[in-house]
């Protein structure tokens, strides 16, 4: 599903300049598969409770998958950004639903390294697959790895069917009246949600205009730029992983 969210990365910005837009529509049509990444986070964690993991990963592949099958077609910036929004509907609900499947299935007190194994494959997939698209657009055009882009997600959907285990809440859970005012009251949640918006923010900003600011590379050499930039992250992830795992308050990490 990663794969498939990145292997156009080093060329949407390019793709997007050729459909009419400039810096600003590159940066707006980003801003809202993001926003609608950020919007589906929580409602689609309250489904994957609902109706289990596999059932909201298989959906929201199912979804990306359709707005990447029509971002080829787009004739126009706006179809664009409707488009990658719409994969970012699909994006935001699978997103969830994968981050939650190693806690779930995590043994007593090795949360911390099942996060950190499951998101060092998640980072090897953003760090790869852009090299990967690179090149595919270097030997083809910018629709074909859209598509190929498409076809990786409706895959990840049959897999998920097939190979995943049915996830979900075992028993109800006690409602508890905790509001938004109440969230950002509570110091070292604020902090937290300061910090990860902060980091984001920096490192997709970065990674966004990367193929603008290097265009006169070619495009499989920017993906390499991509590809170096997410080894760094690959190798950290696990040793962070196994670092949380053996401390108890990890609020100091």
């Amino acid at each position: 599903l990663y794969a498939s969210q990145v292997q156009f990365r080093p060329i949407f910005p390019q793709y997007v300049e050729l459909k009419g837009g400039g810096e600003a529509a590159v940066g707006l049509a980003i801003f809202l598969n993001w926003l609608a990444q950020a919007i589906l986070a929580i409602p689609s964690g309250s489904l994957s409770d609902k109706i289990g993991r596999k059932a909201t990963t298989i959906l929201g592949a199912v979804i990306a998958a359709a707005g990447l099958f029509f971002l080829p077609l787009a004739s126009t910036v706006i179809l664009i950004m409707l488009f990658y929004f719409i994969a970012g509907i699909g994006q935001g609900s699978y997103s969830t639903a994968t981050a939650a499947y190693p806690v779930d299935l995590a043994k007593s007190g090795q949360a911390g390294r099942a996060i950190g194994w499951s998101q060092a494959a998640r980072q090897s997939a953003l760090s790869f697959w852009p090299a990967i698209g690179g090149v595919l657009a270097t030997f083809s055009d910018f629709s074909t790895v859209f598509i190929i882009s498409a076809l990786m997600a409706v895959v990840a959907a049959s897999v998920s069917w097939l190979k995943l285990p049915d996830l979900r809440q075992q028993k109800p859970v006690a409602k508890m009246k905790y509001n938004f005012r109440d969230a950002i009251s509570n110091p070292i949640i604020l902090g937290c949600v300061v910090a990860a918006f902060s980091l984001q923010f920096s490192n997709s900003v970065f990674l966004s205009f990367i193929p603008l600011y290097a265009r006169q590379l070619p495009i499989a050499i920017i993906g390499l730029v991509f590809t170096v930039q997410g080894l760094m992250n690959v190798v950290g992830r696990p040793l962070v992983g196994e670092f949380s795992a053996k401390i108890s308050r990890r609020v100091l990490a």
